[in-house]
């Protein structure tokens, strides 16, 4: 018989009502299966496993400094097929049983420094079944009631990164927060807008900044189920650099992020944003806008005025990734559209400051030191030229 020890964190023994049964899948390690709100399971001090209503079973690995770290969290139904470029539906069972995925998740993307490189295989990494979450929290029992919690929002200018880039254990240890780490749709997959899927009126509100709002669903997940791993769902800072900043102030003018955080850290953010239209760029009508949508379909052989949704959705995402980034993107590309329902119509920097869009928050924001340096030196107006403060 295999033995462990099982340990209840106290503010949550009385709300636990149902009964607790160990099973191991396959002779793996155990699954605690229960009805309550929270518990916790010690497996010879390697693993801890929470269940919460909403979410399932979830198994945990201890990671430096003692944090408990789960991984692979779904917080949404994958968005394919007809739910590419829909706003992301909750995905939530009691029944599920989370566990981590042998490599690392991420939304399609091409291969880079960030997302990792496979020498020999496609171009492209990354699966539309992307929407997924990571936890990191402290060790052991909180004294007081639940820990606060810190939402990161990857960077890679909305075209590449994923929730695993960095390990917040340590963050998680040492200042005593939860942090959860989350992924979102990239490139034209999180931020598009063509007459077929909205209409030929390019001058109303109509979704597309999806990849915004599979942040603001994550958010809600949050809002939903972090008390089941010990946070605190009324101290939230969502937390984020360069794209990751960006995505953070896109947020604080959001109407429909309201009540979801209540602080907001935004690393080397910057507030452009497109109109539909521009992010649309029939006939290149903007000349200083880069891979609009309708490019995009050229470039795929479609013919934009008779093109349906159903046509574009039934596009493979390689196929549309590498249509899009075999594009020019020399100048604006459309990865925040001023949509008029996630964005305000008066585009990003505008609503910012307009009282009424205003979330009333603590808001820390600047620049990392010295990142100005690297993109003086990508930049193509001036790497070939020889500058006296270099």
């Amino acid at each position: 018989m295999i033995s462990c020890s099982l340990q209840w964190l106290p503010r949550y023994e009385d709300a636990f009502a149902g009964p607790i049964s160990l099973w191991s899948r396959g002779g793996g390690a155990p699954v605690l299966l229960g009805s309550g709100p929270f518990c916790c399971v010690r497996w010879c001090g390697v693993r801890t496993i929470r269940s919460a209503p909403r979410v399932g079973t979830v198994a945990a690995t201890v990671g430096p400094e003692g944090a408990h770290v789960f991984r692979d969290i779904p917080f949404a139904l994958p968005p394919n097929g007809d739910r590419r470029w829909q706003a992301p539906v909750e995905f939530e069972r009691a029944d599920a049983v989370v566990e981590p995925f042998a490599e690392p998740v991420m939304c399609p993307q091409p291969q880079s420094q960030a997302s990792g490189q496979n020498e020999g295989k496609d171009d492209y990494l990354g699966s539309e079944d992307c929407l997924y979450l990571d936890i990191y929290a402290p060790g052991g029992q909180k004294e007081s009631a639940r820990w606060p919690v810190m939402v990161w929002v990857h960077g890679g200018s909305n075209l590449t990164g994923h929730k695993g880039t960095y390990d917040f254990a340590r963050l998680a240890a040492r200042q005593q927060v939860v942090v959860v780490v989350i992924n979102y749709r990239l490139g034209p997959l999180g931020w598009f807008s063509h007459p077929a899927l909205n209409g030929r009126q390019l001058d109303g509100p109509a979704l597309a900044n999806f990849g915004t709002l599979d942040i603001i669903e994550a958010l809600r997940w949050t809002q939903r189920n972090i008390t089941g791993f010990g946070g605190d769902a009324g101290n939230v800072t969502l937390f984020g650099e360069s794209a990751g900043g960006r995505n953070v102030f896109s947020l604080l003018a959001s109407p429909m992020a309201d009540g979801l955080f209540h602080r907001a850290i935004a690393q080397s953010g910057h507030v452009r944003s497109v109109t539909r239209s521009q992010a649309h760029n029939a006939q290149r009508q903007y000349p200083r806008v880069s891979r609009g949508s309708w490019e995009v379909a050229e470039a795929l052989g479609l013919d934009n005025e008779t093109v349906s949704a159903e046509t574009l959705r039934s596009v493979s995402a390689p196929a549309l990734l590498k249509s899009y980034f075999e594009l020019s993107e020399g100048h604006i590309q459309p990865a925040v559209i001023a949509d008029g329902v996630v964005i305000p119509e008066v585009g990003l920097q505008a609503a910012l400051a307009e009282p009424r869009y205003s979330k009333n928050i603590p808001v820390m924001a600047g620049t990392n030191r010295d990142e100005i340096t690297l993109w003086i030196g990508l930049n193509r107006y001036l790497y070939r030229c020889q500058l006296s403060f270099f």
